[in-house]
């Protein structure tokens, strides 16, 4: 167990900028372009807004209220073209982000959705909740490709790799499953956490995969043996978000403890810590140009920190 050992902060040019949302946030995801931000609450909307020049937020240009309850997740597609959102209502919605129109709804679940990811070249989404199934299906239609039956309990969240090739997916059943989309086939699974994981993300590289939970452990595991590369300690309570930064240097992760710290993705030493004091923390994502990192959480504050000259 690596615990950290350097909690200076070598960011010191970074600025924050907070935005008061509304209700408690629970997932962020940027545009490709790095242009606009879509925020997703506990209230059943998704807000989109557009981020100045000089950093700051503008809007929201859009609000998507066709959710019927509390949105769990949100991802944009690859092109930039349609956002993603999923939710309470056992349903997962596909829509035009700047007209706020809805171009698919997708019905395959039989409960709550919690996690979904789109496939690298947009053609696909993985989606999962409470009924455990892990699903693939196509954004353009609904129609449902495949399905994943490898978990024993709610699938809290999942990722696709950077090539395509694999799917992450994590649970109450404490597991941490690598499987191939095309035959459902498990790659390798893992009881890695001693209670349950929340969050999960592939490196931009494809080496490792990261994942997290309620002890408030982050684990990297080797992502073609399964293997556990380092697992790093540094949280007060439950992880809710994990996060990469573009060139994979650096993890983010955030919390109930009202922090969100970066390790260094290597040697898994905790190199910052950023703190949004009395809240806990439920979302997290890394722009584009990995210059700017946001939280958000329960107190509907949307945090970002960017630094012009760059995270090291």
């Amino acid at each position: 167990m690596i615990k950290p050992s350097d909690t200076r902060l070598p960011f010191a040019q970074a600025t924050l900028v907070t935005q008061h949302i509304g209700a408690a946030i629970t997932a962020v995801t940027w545009s490709p372009d790095g242009e606009h931000l879509a925020v997703a609450s506990r209230d059943g909307t998704v807000r989109v807004w557009w981020m100045n020049p000089d950093g700051r937020f503008s809007g929201p240009v859009t609000t998507y209220t066709g959710h019927r309850g509390p949105v769990n997740a949100v991802a944009w597609s690859p092109d930039g073209a349609t956002i993603a959102s999923a939710g309470d209502d056992t349903t997962v919605h596909v829509w035009q982000p700047l007209r706020g129109r809805c171009v698919c709804i997708y019905r395959g679940h039989a409960a709550l959705v919690y996690g979904l990811a789109w496939f690298p070249d947009g053609r696909q989404i993985v989606s999962a909740g409470v009924a455990t199934e892990v699903q693939t299906w196509e954004p353009s239609t609904g129609h449902r490709l495949a399905a994943y039956s490898g978990h024993r309990g709610t699938v809290r969240a999942v990722a696709w790799s950077f090539d395509g090739q694999s799917i992450a997916s994590v649970g109450e059943d404490r597991q941490v499953d690598a499987w191939l989309p095309d035959s459902g086939k498990t790659v390798w699974t893992r009881i890695g956490h001693a209670e349950r994981v929340f969050c999960v993300a592939w490196s931009p590289d494809g080496h490792l995969v990261a994942s997290a939970g309620q002890e408030g452990v982050v684990v990297l595991w080797d992502a073609h043996e399964g293997r556990c590369h380092l697992a790093s300690t540094g949280h007060r309570g439950p992880v809710y978000a994990v996060a990469w930064s573009p060139d994979g240097q650096f993890l983010a992760s955030a919390g109930a403890d009202g922090t969100v710290q970066l390790w260094a993705s290597r040697s898994g030493i905790l190199r910052t810590r950023l703190d949004v004091p009395q809240t806990p923390l439920r979302a997290l994502a890394w722009s584009p140009d990995g210059r700017s990192l946001t939280a958000g959480g329960d107190d509907g504050a949307l945090s970002l920190w960017t630094s012009r000259e760059g995270w090291r």
